[in-house]
C-alpha cells in the first residue's frame, strides 16, 4: 500500500475506541469521547488535514460511541446501546437525541434501513427498526423469552410471500456458560411474527455468530456456529452442510468477524485465526489460512485487485491477501509508531483511496499493485 496521508488526533493522547470510521462527502469521520462528552473529528479525504474537532457536551452528548452509520446526511451514532445522537454533516447541528432508557439496542443497518437490536428491561430481545430523519422507531420484531439473538438478515424475494428475518437464536443467553449453552437458528414470517422453521442446537459444544447476521446466498443460510460454519435450507431450515474451519484447536469462534459474500465465494475470518473461503453452496474450502487475521470487524473486498483487506487488532497490522488463493500479501504494522485497532478499513471509490485508523492517527492509502 501506499500511504497517502496520516494525521495524529490528540497530540498529548491515544484515541482507542471500537467505533469505525466513516466517510460524507469530501470528508471522513472518527469519533472518540469520554463519559460526559462526544468527539468527532472531521478530516479532508484527499490532503489528511483535520478540517475540524467537534465536541458535543450536555444534552447533545451521548459520551464515547461505540457504533455509527451514515444515512445520507446524517451521522447517527450510538453509545453503551442505550443513547443515540443524529447530527446532520452539512450542517453540524444534533437533529435529535435519543435513550432508550432501560431498554438496549445496537446499531445495525440493512441496505437503507437501520435497525436496533437489543433487549427490554425483563431482558426479552426485542429488534426495533428507526427512522433516521426522525429518531422515533417502531417494534420489528420482540420475543417474549429471556433470551438473545443476534442482528438478523433479511429475506425479500420469490421463495416466501412477506419479509422474513433470519435470526441466530441462543435461549439460555445469561443464564448458561457458553460452553453448554444451545443455539438455534429461526426464520421469523414479519407479517405475522411467527416462526417459519427453527432448527434447534445445531452447533457442538457452544454457540457464536452472537451478535452478528447470518447471511443469505441464494436460497441457503449461513451462520457460524463452534468452530464450524453451517448451511441451512432457506425455505425449511434443513442443515444442508457444516464445514469445520479450525479442526486442529476446535476453539475458533464467529464472534468478531462479518462474513463476506462475494459472488460465489463467502469468506469467514474466526477470532482465534484461521481465514477461510467457502464454496456457499456446499460449504466446500476452497482455501483456507492461519497466517490470519484475529479480531477483526469486517473485511472488504478490492474488485479491481481480488483483494482481501482487514484491520487487525490481535496483530495490530492491516492485512492485505489474495482473495483468490489465501496468500497474505502484505503487511502493515501500524504508522508512526502506533499499531492499527480493529476498527474497519472503509473505501472511498470517488477518490480511491481506503482510510483505516492507528491508535493516534487516521489515516489515507492506495492500493499499489506494480
Amino acid at each position: 500500500l501506499e500511504l497517502q496521508w496520516g494525521t495524529r488526533m490528540e497530540l498529548d493522547s491515544e484515541v482507542a475506541g471500537i467505533n469505525d470510521p466513516q466517510h460524507y462527502g469530501d470528508m471522513v469521520i472518527k469519533s472518540n469521547g469520554d463519559n460526559i462528552n462526544t468527539i468527532l473529528y472531521f478530516f479532508d479525504k484527499i490532503s489528511g488535514q483535520m478540517i475540524e474537532k467537534l465536541t458535543l457536551i450536555g444534552n447533545e452528548s451521548i459520551g464515547k460511541p461505540s457504533e455509527s452509520v451514515v444515512y445520507n446526511n446524517l451521522y447517527i451514532a450510538e453509545a453503551g446501546a442505550k443513547k443515540f445522537l443524529c447530527l446532520n454533516l452539512d450542517t453540524r447541528e444534533v437533529e435529535w437525541m435519543l435513550d432508550l432508557g432501560s431498554s438496549r439496542g445496537r446499531l445495525h443497518r440493512v441496505g437503507d434501513r437501520v435497525f436496533l437490536v437489543g433487549y427490554t428491561i425483563d431482558s426479552s430481545p426485542q429488534i426495533l427498526e428507526l427512522d433516521p430523519q426522525t429518531g422515533q422507531y417502531q417494534m420489528y420484531y420482540q420475543n417474549g423469552m429471556v433470551a438473545g439473538f443476534s442482528r438478523p438478515a433479511i429475506y425479500n424475494g420469490p421463495l416466501f410471500d412477506s419479509e422474513v428475518a433470519i435470526l441466530n437464536f441462543y435461549p439460555q443467553a445469561g443464564s448458561t456458560p457458553p460452553q453448554l449453552a444451545d443455539q438455534d437458528i429461526i426464520a421469523v414470517d414479519m407479517s405475522t411474527q411467527q416462526e417459519i422453521w427453527r432448527t434447534s442446537k445445531f452447533s457442538e459444544n457452544f454457540p457464536c455468530n452472537y451478535f452478528l447476521p447470518p447471511v443469505i446466498y441464494e436460497d441457503v443460510v449461513i451462520t457460524g456456529g463452534d468452530w464450524s460454519i453451517y448451511g441451512f435450507d432457506l425455505q425449511t431450515g434443513e442443515q444442508l452442510w457444516r464445514t469445520e474451519i479450525d479442526t486442529l484447536n476446535k476453539q475458533g469462534v464467529f464472534i468478531q468477524t462479518h462474513h463476506l459474500l462475494k459472488d460465489d465465494r463467502l469468506y469467514v475470518n474466526s477470532l482465534v485465526d484461521p481465514l477461510a473461503c467457502l464454496n456457499p453452496r456446499t460449504g466446500e474450502v476452497i482455501w483456507r489460512t492461519d497466517d490470519a487475521a484475529n479480531c477483526s470487524r469486517k473485511m472488504i473486498y478490492d474488485e479491481e485487485n481480488d483483494f482481501l483487506i482487514m484491520s487487525c487488532w490481535g496483530k495490530g497490522s492491516l492485512l492485505i491477501y489474495d482473495a483468490l488463493t489465501g496468500e497474505l500479501l502484505h503487511k502493515e504494522r501500524g504508522y508512526d509508531d502506533s499499531i492499527h485497532t480493529a476498527n474497519n478499513v472503509i473505501y472511498d471509490p470517488e477518490t480511491d483511496l481506503f482510510f483505516a485508523n492507528t491508535h493516534k492517527h487516521m489515516i489515507g492509502f492506495k492500493l499499489i499493485t506494480e
